[in-house]
C-alpha cells in the first residue's frame, strides 16, 4: 500500500455577531484584523516546528477557512477583513459559507443592507451550503415570525459550529434573537467549542473555554493574543511525549502518526497467521465488505484497518502462542520427570538417557525464553496500544462517511471518561483525526452538483444512516458476538473436560496405590502399575498445566466480555434504528417535524457517531492490558 500523504495543517473559524454594530463599526475591522494576524502567525509557527521529517504536517502553507452566514454587520465586515488580510507568502484563507435558504430568498430574508459585499463575499466563497433551499420566497419576506424562518435562522447557527473548530462571536451581551449570537456562543461552549469573544465597545479579546466563564462576565486581559495562541496550539500543535504508564511500567508508548505515515511496509509474521487460524475456526460466516469514507479520507480508513488488523493479530497470536508453548514446556518438563524416574542412574553423558534429558532440558529453555522475550517485546512496544489507536482511528474515519451528509463536518467529541487508570487514551490519535477532517473542504466530501450550492438530503441522509451505517454496525456486532460466544465456550467447555480428566486419571492413581500397597492385585499387574505410575504422574502434571493455558487465552482475548459488549451494542443500535425509521416516516410525511429537517439527521448522525467512538474507546480498557511474562 502506497505511504498516505501528510495532511496538510488547517484550522476552520466560525465567526457570529450583531448585524448593528452603530458606532462600533469603524474600529471592528481592525480588531478582527489583528485576530486574523495572531492566528494566521501562530499556524504558520506550528507549520513549521511539526512538518518536516518525522512530522505531523505537510510543508505546504497553513490553512485557514472563515464559516460564516455572510449577513449584515460582523459577518460581513469580519469576512471582508479575512480575505484583505491574505498575502501570497501566507495562510491559505477561504471562506465557507452557510446560508438558512437559497442567495435570492437571503437577501430578502435578512433583510440584507449592503446587497452588493454580500454578492462578492458569496463569489468568493470556497463553498456554499443551502439548508432550506425550497422554502416559500413569500414565507421568509412578509412574516417575520414564521416558524419556517425562525428554524432557518436556528439551523445557520447550529450548522455552522459543525464546520469549524472555534468560534468567533462578537456580542453586546444582551439577549439576541431566534439564532442570535449569545444563543451561538452557548451552544457552542455546550459542544465543548472554544470561543474567542469581543464585547463591543472593548479593545480586547477574550478566550472562553465554558459557559461558566461566559456568565460570569470575565473581562478579556490586555495581552490577549498570547491567549489567542495558546488556543491556537491546544486545537493544532504537535502534542509531546505521552504520559508513562499508571502502573509504572516500563514501556515505549509507539509513534503512532510517525509509523501511519510511514513508508516501511508490514511484514506478516506466523504469530499472526496462528492466531487468524485459531479464530477463523469460530467464524462461520463471510467477512462483511464494510463501507468506504469519503473519498478524500478513504487512502487514511484504509491504511488505519491496515494497521489494526496487523497489530491486534500481533498481539492476539503473541499470547496464544505463548499459552501453548508454557503447555510444551511443561510438557518437555514431565517427560524429563518420566525419563529420570525410568532411569535413575542416568547422571553422565555415558547413559543413553542422559543425551535425552539434556535435549528436553535445552528444548524447555527454548520455551521458556522464547515465551519471555515475545512476551516483553509485545507489552513493550505496545503492540494492544497500537490496536486500539488504530482501530479508533479507523471508526473514527467511518463515522465521517455519515456526518457530511447531514451536514456535519465537526467529527463527535467522544464522551467517554477513563475510570480504569490503564485505559488507552487516543489523545495522539484524536489530534491525528482531527488534523485529517480539516484539511478536507466540505466541497471535497460532499461535491454539489455543477453549478449549485451543498444542499444537504435530510431523507438521504438518514437513509444511508439506516441502510448503511445501522445496519452495517449491527451486522459486525452481531457476527463479533456470535463469533466470541463460540470461542468463549469451545475454550470453556476443553478447560472443563481437562480438568474432569485430570479428577479422573489422580483418582485412577490413589486407587492403584492403595491396591498395590496392600497387594490387592496379582504380582504380574502389580508391575504394569509400577512402569505405568510414571506416565500417571505426567498426565496428572501437564494436564492443569493446559486447563490454566485455555483459562489464560480465554482471559487475555476477553472474547467473553467482548461477546457480551457486542450483544449490547446490537440492542443499542436497534434503538437508534427505531429512532432513524420513525424520523424517515416524519420526513416522508412531513408531520411531527419542528426543525429544519436536516438539524434532525444531524443531531441522529452526531449521536450515532459519539456511540461507535466511545465504544472504541472504552473498549481500550479492557484491551489494555500486558501479556503475562514468566
Amino acid at each position: 500500500m502506497e505511504p498516505v500523504k501528510r495532511p496538510d495543517l488547517a484550522l476552520r473559524v466560525a465567526v457570529a455577531g450583531k448585524r448593528v454594530l452603530g458606532a462600533h463599526t469603524l474600529a471592528l475591522p481592525a480588531l478582527l484584523a489583528g485576530l486574523f494576524e495572531t492566528i494566521e502567525r501562530r499556524l504558520t509557527a506550528v507549520r513549521d516546528e511539526g512538518s518536516g521529517a518525522g512530522g505531523w504536517y505537510s510543508p505546504a502553507p497553513p490553512k485557514i477557512t472563515l464559516v460564516s452566514g455572510l449577513a449584515d454587520g460582523t459577518d460581513q465586515i469580519a469576512a471582508s477583513a479575512f480575505l484583505s488580510g491574505a498575502r501570497p507568502d501566507g495562510a491559505q484563507r477561504a471562506i465557507g459559507a452557510i446560508l438558512p435558504f437559497r442567495p435570492e430568498t437571503f437577501r430578502v430574508a435578512s433583510p440584507m443592507a449592503n446587497e452588493e459585499r454580500f454578492e462578492q463575499l458569496l463569489a468568493a466563497a470556497a463553498y456554499v451550503v443551502e439548508l432550506d433551499p425550497d422554502v416559500d420566497h413569500a414565507v421568509v419576506a412578509g412574516y417575520a415570525a414564521h416558524p419556517r424562518r425562525i428554524a432557518g435562522y436556528r439551523a445557520q447557527a447550529e450548522v455552522m459550529l459543525h464546520h469549524a473548530d472555534l468560534l468567533i462571536a462578537v456580542d453586546d451581551a444582551t439577549p439576541g434573537g431566534e439564532g442570535g449570537t449569545l444563543e451561538t456562543t452557548r451552544r457552542a461552549l455546550d459542544a465543548g467549542m472554544p470561543v474567542i469573544r469581543l464585547v463591543l465597545g472593548e479593545n480586547a479579546f477574550g478566550v472562553l473555554r465554558s459557559a461558566d466563564a461566559l456568565d460570569d462576565r470575565q473581562a478579556p486581559e490586555p495581552g490577549w493574543q498570547a491567549a489567542v495562541e495558546e488556543l491556537v496550539d491546544s486545537i493544532v500543535a504537535v502534542p509531546g511525549a505521552p504520559p508513562p504508564a499508571a502502573d509504572g511500567h516500563h514501556r515505549t508508548r509507539p509513534d503512532v502518526v510517525a509509523e501511519f505515515f510511514g513508508a516501511e511496509p508490514l511484514r506478516p509474521r506466523w504469530r499472526q497467521a496462528l492466531w487468524r487460524l485459531h479464530e477463523r475456526r469460530f467464524r462461520r460466516d463471510a467477512a462483511h465488505a464494510g463501507d468506504a469514507a469519503a473519498p478524500p479520507l478513504e487512502p487514511y480508513r484504509l491504511r488505519a484497518n491496515e494497521l489494526n488488523r496487523h497489530y491486534a493479530s500481533l498481539y492476539s497470536g503473541t499470547f496464544l502462542i505463548g499459552y501453548v508453548l508454557a503447555v510444551v514446556a511443561v510438557v518437555l518438563a514431565g517427560l524429563a520427570l518420566v525419563v529420570l524416574l525410568m532411569n535413575p542412574t542416568a547422571h553422565s553423558p555415558d547413559h543413553p538417557a542422559w543425551w535425552g534429558l539434556l535435549v528436553l532440558g535445552l528444548a524447555k529453555l527454548g520455551a521458556v525464553i522464547w515465551i519471555q522475550r515475545a512476551s516483553r517485546s509485545a507489552n513493550t512496544r505496545g503492540w494492544s496500544e497500537r490496536a486500539v489507536d488504530y482501530r479508533y482511528l479507523a471508526e473514527a474515519l467511518r463515522a465521517m462517511s455519515y456526518l457530511p451528509r447531514a451536514g456535519c463536518f465537526r467529527p463527535p467529541q467522544p464522551l467517554s471518561v477513563p475510570f480504569a487508570t490503564r485505559v488507552i487514551v487516543q489523545g495522539h490519535v484524536d489530534r491525528l483525526f482531527q488534523a485529517l477532517v480539516r484539511q478536507v473542504h466540505p466541497a471535497e466530501i460532499t461535491p454539489p452538483a455543477a453549478g449549485t450550492a451543498i444542499r444537504p438530503d435530510a431523507r438521504r441522509a438518514v437513509e444511508a444512516i439506516r441502510t448503511d451505517w445501522l445496519a452495517g454496525q449491527a451486522a459486525y456486532h452481531r457476527r463479533n458476538a456470535t463469533a466470541l460466544s463460540r470461542m468463549s465456550r469451545s475454550l470453556e467447555r476443553t478447560a472443563n473436560a481437562l480438568g474432569i480428566t485430570v479428577i479422573l486419571i489422580v483418582c485412577f492413581d490413589l486407587i492403584l496405590l492403595v491396591a498395590g500397597g496392600l497387594h490387592w492385585l496379582p504380582a504380574d499387574v502389580e508391575a504394569v502399575v509400577y512402569d505405568s505410575a510414571p506416565w500417571l504422574l505426567f498426565l496428572a502434571a501437564i494436564l492443569p498445566a493446559a486447563v490454566a493455558s485455555l483459562n489464560g487465552i480465554r482471559f487475555q482475548s476477553e472474547c467473553a466480555r467482548l461477546a457480551d459488549r457486542s450483544v449490547q451494542m446490537v440492542g443499542i443500535l436497534a434503538g437508534f434504528d427505531r429512532r432513524a425509521a420513525a424520523l424517515e416516516q416524519r420526513l416522508a410525511t412531513g408531520v411531527g417535524i419542528r426543525r429544519l429537517p436536516i438539524i434532525d439527521a444531524l443531531r441522529l448522525a452526531d449521536e450515532i457517531g459519539r456511540l461507535t467512538l466511545d465504544e472504541v474507546a472504552d473498549w481500550s480498557a479492557l484491551y489494555a492490558k500486558d501479556i503475562v511474562e514468566p
